[in-house]
């Protein structure tokens, strides 16, 4: 939901989620097959918000959780 948000927030929050998308997709290079721990919740902090988000290495998906702005 990103009701109260600008429009001009949510574009940066979807530019923050593909970066991550390649980091993480660099960081866990097996995906699927990842058995390692879960690297949980993090923050990524921008000048003008933060975005709370979680990695599903085994699922290759990151779920923005929370905007901070």
């Amino acid at each position: 939901m990103t009701k109260g948000i600008s429009a001009e927030v949510i574009a940066e929050v979807e530019k923050v989620a593909a970066e991550l998308a390649v980091v993480n997709s660099m960081i866990y290079l097996n995906g699927v097959d990842y058995t390692g721990p879960s690297p949980g919740v993090r923050i990524e902090w921008r000048p003008n918000f933060a975005v709370r988000y979680l990695t599903v290495v085994r699922d290759e998906c990151i779920y923005a959780l929370d905007i901070l702005a």
